[in-house]
């Protein structure tokens, strides 16, 4: 098995030598590193230079002149990289030295397509690092159509086989002029948005094609600091009336979710080119159908305009969809089950 580090950088010599030190110190020492710079400003193509003579493994450079977006910078270095699996790596953040070595014991033994590990979160103080919580994430092995379309996790924690990137970059083509048109006639939800940053891009794609692993040890600390990495905005805006014709109110976020899950849907039923087994799209088809009813049911949980008959027979609809099930069972978990029969007594009868 063969492991290549995708690194993206812009302006970041404040931090990246920090990081680079970390990939030198990994047990299990990557087979190619690929840095991908936008057009950084400071020292930082520099330090990348000086890491490309000093490594012992392989490390090519690439520099933009016109700057590619933080996702486009990303997916240039993956594109770049000659291996099986590719590592996602921030500029600004730190590895722990086993981070490779136990991402390449799990897809060994599993074979996934990806393994997403736990993280936790740090600013630098004085003192030294400050830790202020993280993504913690079970230790299982799960079909990704068990996990709930807004489920989400950090590009910096996940390795990923590179096949993957084929298949995601012909869903994009699929999705974005659906999400140019739908951009103008409803409010997004950040699921919207799944091919716009790496993150969501992998982990959806990798969700739609099949298993994925999570590690709940701890491999990565996650910088926060208020110049993460950004070297270009978003390509599109929506007009405030869209947002205003919905109304707003405590079920808005359920409407959107749900019109997210049957946008999905409808591409996918649509989409004869999509490269996805035709089981598997079928299966994902029904996934995205059930989530949008399982939705819209919630929506009409939260709406007070809604008999409290109405909505106690859209809680039982939902558990008839398995919709109560564990996080990675496919449903929302108990809490959100207790969360929805209180809210039962909230709202007028």
């Amino acid at each position: 098995m063969t492991i290549a580090v995708a690194l993206a950088t812009y302006n970041g010599s404040q931090f990246l030598k920090e990081q680079l030190r970390s990939l030198l110190q990994q047990t299990r020492k990557p087979d190619h590193v690929v840095i991908s710079d936008d057009g950084s400003s400071d020292a930082t193509f520099c330090i990348a230079e000086r890491f490309q003579r000093t490594a012992p493994f392989r490390v090519d450079l690439l520099r933009h002149r016109n700057q590619q977006g933080p996702m486009g910078n990303f997916l240039c270095a993956a594109n770049a990289c000659d291996a099986e699996y590719i590592a996602f790596c921030d500029q600004d953040d730190v590895w722990l030295p086993q981070k490779l070595e136990r991402c390449e014991e799990a897809l060994r033994s599993t074979g996934s397509l990806a393994v997403i590990h736990s993280i936790r979160h740090f600013r630098t103080s004085d003192t030294g690092m400050l830790f202020t919580g993280g993504v913690l994430v079970p230790s299982r092995v799960v079909d990704g159509l068990q996990i709930w379309p807004s489920e989400i996790a950090p590009g910096m924690s996940m390795v990923v086989r590179k096949e993957v990137l084929k298949t995601a970059s012909e869903l994009k083509a699929l999705w974005e002029p659906r999400f140019d048109l739908i951009a103008k006639t409803r409010p997004l939800s950040l699921m919207d948005h799944w091919s716009h940053g790496h993150d969501w891009y992998l982990f959806t794609t990798v969700r739609l094609s099949g298993q994925l692993t999570f590690l709940k040890v701890i491999l990565a600390f996650h910088r926060l600091h208020t110049s993460n990495y950004s070297s270009g905005g978003s390509k599109w805006s929506q007009p405030k009336e869209i947002e205003q014709s919905w109304g707003q109110g405590r079920n808005l976020g359920y409407r959107m979710l749900s019109s997210f899950c049957e946008d999905f849907a409808d591409m996918l039923e649509g989409g004869s080119s999509i490269p996805l087994p035709d089981q598997r799209r079928r299966a994902t088809l029904e996934y995205y159908r059930r989530w949008a009813a399982i939705w819209k049911h919630r929506a009409t949980l939260y709406s007070p305009d809604f008999r409290r008959s109405v909505r106690a027979t859209c809680l039982f609809k939902i558990v008839g969809k398995r919709g109560y099930h564990g996080r990675y069972d496919g449903g929302l978990g108990m809490l959100s089950l207790c969360k929805d029969i209180l809210n039962l007594g909230y709202l007028r009868p």
